[in-house]
């Protein structure tokens, strides 16, 4: 019924006021005029960053009601009404006026109304939000949770995209000749007024707290329930006024529509319920707050010594963003068509077209509107019952300083995304504020400072006083003379039940638990007096000056041996009780105030000290307690008796010498057994103790004789020396061996030689032949080099082939790489093609 009555006197004051003017004034000003007739929904600047806003926090950031300073709190009732436009201004000499001439002027609208002329677009924002009873709940220790229920009523309107001669035409009742015949283009024009219903359900809990840094995090689900709504859009309305009662419109496509509640007026709220549907919003946020000095709100309470003071606030500094009104709301359509307009028509007759339509508006609503659009411009029809409206979606992003106890400065970025292109939508407006305030449990006061994005700037104030929340975010005209673009004005009224540590004699037990509520105790004792602080409450304890264990009634045990210090001989050391409570430590049946060891087990023989090897030394004087020793070693071992202990002999099983570090040389050649390559047969270090070879017997070892498979004299480093005749015979086989021209076939002329040297050959068992082939440098290198081998190798298959073994010969091969002689003279040249041959001896 309430929105009925709102409903009514908000629409009859529009004909009221259609009435009183002239029809002169264009649709569009008469839209202009529905839209400044409402009232949208507004954030409370200033108060929204309040600790204490509790449950109106949900309309922000919904992360917010997590660990709130409230431990219920419960809205009764809130209002909040905004209007703002960037074209018209009201002088505040108008509202401060002695007396009520202002209003009285026929003159007010040229004395008291200012035009702000920049060539910009021309914007209205109106905004109407009914709280209705809502309500926080925080529980929840060690993870801090919340919930919310939130029911409100919101109504939006906006209009954008106004031309400014449009807005100025409409102004002057279309009187301004000079903008006549004028083509004005106004782009994503754009009239939208929406009321709807809320119901939220929130949800909140922290994410992180490590002490110092903290995270929070909530959201809210909504239902939400259309009441009424009706817009108008066009990409590009272009229009000409062409009189003062006519106006053209040319080449424009535009959108009109309305819900089922404006076919007429509703009389009573169940109509407007029943014409409309259900849509779904949601809300995210998420706080983060730095507590660097979160140590100084820690409270033992209950025997928990991190339970942290609900009471406080803890931050430094924190950050908040969120996501506001994410979703849609449901409309019925009248006539259940979606309507789009192409107007392409001259010299439109305003008076006749549009004066009954809205005189009837109180009992048809906008049918007649509608039908008088059909009738001037073409209509395309598209069967849709229903349309959605988007949500007036808004970003908040904010930073909040803890200057000092209760001071505080808050910086709001409140981010409105405009949906220029979207036809049916709700849209807040985007504002930037900064806030210092003063907040305790029940009062708060803040005066923000903030600048919106119809170019205005505030100063505004607000105050909290217990359940009581009233103020405004633009106070400047009480301050100062100036044009008023904007009025605000909030009111809140809520039941607040603040957290408590719930601890009135401050013992730190809440009276949950507390025995002795008048007295100051402990949690231990729940409550009641403990002098000597061990938990056992005095009228309990059997020793109430001594602090003791509840296990001995109170008495101490100070050393924690289950045996109390009026019985213990050792009080200040944890002992046994066949001890009468003093302690042996090493468990050796000896006391440790007698054991010469208290910490090692040992014998008595040996006053409590360990003999671990058993060989009559203490491990304390025993160089090797863990080996059986002698006395002359300090208990190390001589296990092969050369008196050289084990530790310090590397050949500890076996008997040896002392240069040897204990191992034995058996040979005595100096060199010991284990390295030794012939342990019983002398022989030099050099060879690894073993005695140097002489292979060929002829008295000089191997390793000094050039031939070791040869015998030969001394004098020849024991090679064999090559006779005389042997070396003439070489030197005439040389001498008489030729080739045929250009191969490697041996001239029978140079046989002879050879087989002479084949004899020497066979008699010399122990000779072998080097053969090389060499060339002149005539012809192609690559050919001599194969040459030179080729006759090489044919000198050696000749002996081969006269019985003696191949592998007695080498054969090497140079082609005109070794010249002997003048290549450039024959005789030199000759010289060259030769092949040498020289004797030696197997290495």
């Amino acid at each position: 019924n309430h929105l009925q009555k709102v409903t009514e006197v908000k629409f009859h004051a529009i004909i009221n006021f259609l009435n009183l003017t002239t029809m002169q004034k264009t649709i569009l000003l008469l839209l202009i005029m529905i839209v400044s007739s409402n009232m949208q929904a507004q954030n409370n600047m200033g108060f929204h960053s309040d600790n204490y806003s509790g449950v109106y926090s949900l309309n922000f950031n919904p992360a917010e009601m997590v660990d709130s300073r409230y431990k219920v709190h419960v809205n009764l009732f809130s209002m909040d009404l905004t209007a703002s436009n960037n074209y018209l201004g009201l002088k505040s000499s108008a509202l401060f006026n002695k007396s009520d001439s202002a209003f009285k002027d026929p003159d007010f609208n040229d004395n008291y109304v200012v035009e702000r002329l920049n060539g910009r677009k021309k914007s209205v924002y109106q905004s109407m939000n009914l709280g209705l009873p809502s309500f926080i709940l925080n529980f929840g220790k060690k993870t801090q949770h919340a919930v919310g229920f939130n029911f409100r009523i919101r109504e939006m309107v906006n209009a954008n995209g106004i031309d400014e001669r449009t807005a100025r035409q409409s102004w002057h009742e279309l009187l301004l000749t000079d903008l006549y015949n004028e083509g004005i283009q106004n782009k994503n024009f754009s009239l939208q007024a929406t009321t709807w219903a809320e119901f939220g359900l929130s949800y909140g809990r922290d994410i992180i707290n490590t002490g110092e840094h903290y995270l929070k995090a909530g959201a809210s689900m909504k239902l939400t329930q259309g009441m009424a709504s009706a817009y108008f859009y066009s990409d590009n309305a272009d229009i000409v006024f062409t009189s003062d009662s006519t106006m053209t419109v040319v080449d424009t496509d535009f959108k009109f529509g309305y819900s089922e509640s404006f076919s007429s007026i509703p009389r009573t709220s169940k109509e407007v319920l029943d014409k409309n549907r259900y849509g779904m919003g949601w809300d995210f946020g998420a706080v983060y707050e730095y507590r660097p000095k979160h140590q100084n709100f820690k409270y033992m309470m209950d025997g928990d010594s991190n339970f942290v003071n609900p009471t406080k606030n803890k931050y430094m500094f924190r950050v908040g963003l969120s996501v506001m009104d994410l979703g849609f709301l449901n409309f019925q359509r009248s006539r259940g068509f979606d309507a789009e307009f192409y107007a392409n028509v001259n010299d439109i007759n305003l008076e006749r077209y549009f004066q009954e339509s809205f005189q009837n508006f109180g009992t048809t609503g906008l049918q007649d509107f509608n039908d008088t659009l059909i009738i001037l411009f073409d209509e395309d029809r598209t069967k849709r019952e229903y349309y959605m409206v988007a949500m007036p979606t808004r970003i908040n992003l904010y930073f909040d300083y803890n200057i000092w106890k209760g001071f505080y400065a808050n910086f709001t970025a409140s981010i409105a995304p405009g949906y220029v292109k979207t036809p049916a939508k709700t849209r807040a407006i985007t504002e930037f504020s900064i806030t210092p305030r003063y907040e305790h449990a029940w009062f708060g006061f803040y005066m923000p400072i903030s600048f919106n994005a119809h170019g205005n700037f505030h100063l505004g104030t607000g105050l909290r006083a217990g359940p009581l929340v009233i103020g405004t975010y633009d106070i400047t005209p009480l301050l100062v003379r100036k044009t008023i673009y904007d009025a605000n004005f909030y009111l809140a009224l809520s039941v607040p039940i603040t957290k408590s540590l719930k601890d009135k004699d401050k013992d730190h037990v809440s009276r949950k638990h507390d025995l002795c509520k008048k007295e100051p105790g402990t949690w231990a004792t729940k409550g009641c007096s403990d002098k000597d602080g061990d938990g056992i409450a005095d009228t309990d304890d059997k020793c109430p000056n001594d602090k003791g264990l509840a296990e001995f009634d109170g008495c101490p045990d100070r050393d924690g041996d289950k045996i109390i210090d009026s019985e213990d001989a050792c009080p200040d050391d944890a002992g046994l009780a066949e001890f009468k409570g003093c302690p042996d430590t090493d468990g050796d049946k000896i006391i440790d105030s007698e054991d010469a060891c208290p910490n090692d087990a040992g014998l008595a023989e040996f006053k409590g000290c360990p003999d671990t090897d058993g060989d009559k030394i203490i491990d304390s004087e025993d160089d090797c307690p863990e080996d059986a020793g002698i006395a002359e070693f300090k208990g190390c071992p001589d296990t092969d008796g050369d008196k050289i202990m084990d530790k310090e002999d590397d050949c500890p099983d076996v008997a040896g010498l002392s240069k040897f570090k204990g191992c034995p040389d058996t040979d005595d050649d100096g060199t010991m057994d284990k390295e030794d390559g012939c342990p019983d047969i002398a022989g030099p270090a050099a060879n690894k103790g073993c005695p140097w070879p002489d292979t060929d017997g002829d008295g000089l070892v191997d390793k000094d004789d050039d031939c070791p498979k040869a015998a030969g004299p001394k004098s020849n480093k024991g090679c064999p020396e090559i006779k005389e005749d042997v070396k003439q015979l070489i030197k005439m086989a040389f001498d008489n061996l030729e080739f045929e021209t250009a191969k490697a076939k041996i001239k029978a002329q140079s046989l002879a030689s050879l087989d002479k040297l084949v004899k020497v050959m066979k008699d010399n068992p122990e000779y072998s032949l080097r053969i090389a082939g060499h060339t002149d440098n005539v012809g192609d290198p690559k050919a001599n080099m194969q040459l030179s081998k080729d006759r090489a190798e044919s000198v050696r298959d000749y002996f081969v082939e006269k019985g003696i073994s191949e592998n007695r010969f080498v054969t090497e091969a140079y082609g005109d790489t070794k010249p002997i002689g003048d290549n450039k003279r024959s005789a030199g040249r000759k010289m060259n093609r030769r092949v040498e041959m020289e004797i030696f001896f197997e290495k």
